[in-house]
């Protein structure tokens, strides 16, 4: 008698559809055997690089038919790598680049549904070419994210002759494309594209899908006997999803609102008010009227303020109000004292434009709710936009889960290992380096102020460029690039800046940073995703040195930084600086600023730790002192915080109707517990 738990799995299997099937022996094969899967696999590539383009091209196009048919022998590996070998053979036969070990190991975990974790300069892009034929091959289509326009439009551009030597149709879908284009494009098998492109997409579908059905049905009826029908999706239902960089994407920015609006007023009518509403802020008293909360970001008043709001002759009640007039108040005191140009964000053309406080990357195309970014524009005294009400919104979490299957890659996964599982049901897969590490992080610089800091920043990198090395400085703000830049103009030092618009411009301003003597003061993040190729010279004197102008709140994006230097088996060192008016020593660690003072009244020159020139010529791995696993706690206790206040939302926003009515074909039939 066979078991009745038995018969309901396969029960279970039977209701799987093909592409379900398909997915499922991927990640079967992957957690079977991957250490084995590779060397099968460039052992079909070796057999099929013996034969013609057109020989690879009509073996994956049977292959693929197998799949679509679903009489693709998914439990055998012999099968799965004379496909992978197809794959990688193409991608030879096309650009002349045959994938490292690592590179297949890497896509293998990938099409398992799996983040994998490479190192800088391990080639995530040629990575991720495997995993997407895999999962174009069922002929539901695959998208690509990438972090922005420019890196979308590069490795599609790069990689789509390997694709069209498949039979698979690879595109780029940018927001400045038209409906019509960009459904000719979803069409495709392969998307690239930013993932704020693909999510107001989904949102312009549903959009209109709910404004046609929210007609009565005679009306429905009447459109379509008119030739009006149910508008037509850009998009296909979503399949599958490589999310490069996918810390940033996926954990980074996972409650970050897409919303979708449209303009409801006329900016200039309410300039009068908004300016009311500074007035106003100016007049009041800071602790007394109201308290400014920092680390949250927040200003709250007293009840002594908030009467005094409503006290003055202040237009409380005027009908262009479309919230109470202590709200048009609270945001011209955020906007005085929370929000700072240069930092939070910056003036071009007349414009104010958002600055992410994690990258440093500069977006056009967004503004702040609630009044907030008016009142910034009033501080300002730049032309006051219309503000805007949403039409359609979702979270990048919520749209992302929407995919029936999620891969990804990212160097600095560390620490979100069980985010990642506990949302995405994505773990996290370490890839092993090509070749072994040469970077060496120096011992720690620590300062009394940021004055020192910078001034000793500006000396070291000069004496790393007279040597013959290439520097990058990494920065927090473009407001710290700013001053940096003042220091070297006055000493008249030639160098670049970077202020995180990710453009062409900027790709090649960081690929040239490895030249020897030059000089890159950059944010965080600035670049990201674009290899710095060290010329001759600048390898024989030890290669990329980066130099950490100050920690970031997050341990992952120190090691982002650092790890722009000796990619690849090349030289390279890294020194972290530490001040103690930092941010990461204010708020609530305001006890570790005194740490950091008394370190350096004891060293009795105003600097602290290393600054020993011969060691950027010869380098010394210094061990982690007592200054740095502090940093590395509080670093720790604030992923833990953000985490928590993630998934505290993420539970905030189950009741979303569209995670709800369409779950995906690998979720549980359980509901999805949040682990903190």
């Amino acid at each position: 008698m066979i078991p009745r738990f038995t018969m309901g799995l396969a029960r279970k299997r039977d209701r799987m559809s093909i592409g379900d099937r398909y997915r499922v022996g991927v990640r079967e094969m992957v957690r079977r055997g991957c250490d084995e899967l590779t060397p099968l696999c460039e052992d079909a590539h070796d057999r099929w690089m013996g034969r013609s383009p057109h020989q690879v091209r009509d073996q994956f196009t049977m292959l693929r038919g197998q799949i679509v048919d679903g009489i693709f022998a998914t439990d055998d590996a012999s099968v799965w790598a004379d496909l992978a070998g197809c794959i990688t053979a193409a991608l030879q036969h096309t650009l002349g680049k045959r994938l490292y070990p690592t590179q297949i190991l890497a896509g293998w975990h990938i099409a398992a549904g799996r983040i994998a974790q490479m190192q800088t300069g391990e080639g995530k892009t040629l990575a991720c070419f495997l995993p997407a034929c895999l999962m174009a091959a069922t002929g539901r289509g695959v998208h690509v994210v990438c972090p922005n326009d420019y890196l979308a439009q590069r490795d599609a551009q790069l990689l789509s002759p390997a694709f069209a030597s498949l039979g698979l149709a690879c595109g780029v879908v940018l927001d400045d494309q038209d409906s019509a284009a960009k459904t000719d494009l979803y069409h495709g098998d392969v998307v690239y594209a930013p993932g704020a492109v693909l999510g107001f997409d989904y949102l312009r579908d549903r959009l209109a899908e709910t404004q046609w059905m929210r007609l009565g049905r005679s009306q429905r009826l009447a459109q379509s006997a008119m030739g009006h029908g149910r508008p037509p999706a850009m998009m296909r239902p979503l399949h599958a999803v490589i999310v490069d960089e996918a810390d940033h994407v996926l954990i980074d920015d996972a409650v970050s609102p897409l919303i979708l609006s449209q303009r409801r007023q006329v900016g200039r009518q309410l300039d009068d008010l908004l300016m009311s509403a500074r007035r106003a802020a100016m007049r009041m008293q800071s602790d007394i009227d109201y308290v400014v909360r920092q680390e949250d970001r927040q200003v709250e008043f007293t009840a002594d303020g908030f009467h005094r709001v409503y006290a003055d002759q202040w237009p409380v009640d005027d009908a262009r109000l479309k919230r109470p007039w202590h709200d048009y108040v609270r945001a011209a005191l955020l906007a005085q004292h929370v929000f700072q140009r240069d930092r939070d964000y910056v003036i071009q053309d007349q414009t104010v434009q958002i600055v992410d406080r994690s990258t440093g990357r500069i977006f056009a195309d967004r503004s702040w709710s609630g009044g907030i970014h008016q009142a910034v524009e009033a501080k300002e005294g730049v032309p006051v936009t219309a503000e805007t009400e949403s039409a359609s919104q979702t979270t990048r979490q919520a749209f992302f889960r929407r995919y029936q299957w999620i891969g990804g890659m990212t160097g600095t996964s560390d620490g979100c290992q069980r985010e990642f599982a506990s949302v995405y049901r994505c773990c996290v897969q370490t890839i092993p380096l090509r070749l072994a590490s040469r970077r060496c992080v120096l011992a720690d610089a620590i300062f009394a102020d940021q004055d020192a800091k910078f001034q000793w920043i500006v000396d070291e990198a000069m004496h790393a460029s007279r040597i013959g090395r290439a520097v990058l400085i990494g920065t927090l703000s473009i407001e710290q690039s700013l001053a940096i830049s003042q220091l070297f103009d006055r000493c008249g030092v030639r160098h670049q800046v970077l202020s995180g618009i990710q453009d062409r411009g900027e790709a090649e301003i960081i690929a040239d940073a490895g030249q020897s003597g030059a000089v890159t003061v950059a944010t965080s993040l600035a670049g990201r995703g674009t290899d710095i190729a060290l010329d001759a010279t600048t390898r024989q004197r030890g290669g990329l040195h980066v130099i950490v102008c100050e920690h970031h709140r997050l341990a992952r994006v120190d090691r982002q930084l650092i790890g722009r230097c000796a990619r690849g088996g090349d030289p390279g060192t890294a020194r972290f600086c530490l001040a103690a008016d930092d941010g990461i020593a204010q708020g609530r660690n305001d006890w570790f600023g005194g740490l950091i003072r008394g370190h350096v009244r004891s060293a009795g020159n105003g600097v602290a730790g290393s600054h020993d020139h011969g060691a950027l010529v010869h380098p010394v791995d210094v061990p982690p002192g007592q200054l740095r696993q502090h940093v590395l706690d509080i670093q720790q206790n604030q992923q833990r915080n953000e985490t928590a206040a993630r998934l505290a939302m993420m539970r905030q926003h189950q009741v979303d109707q569209a995670w709800q009515t369409s779950r995906p074909a690998w979720q549980p039939d359980s509901e999805l517990s949040f682990q903190g």
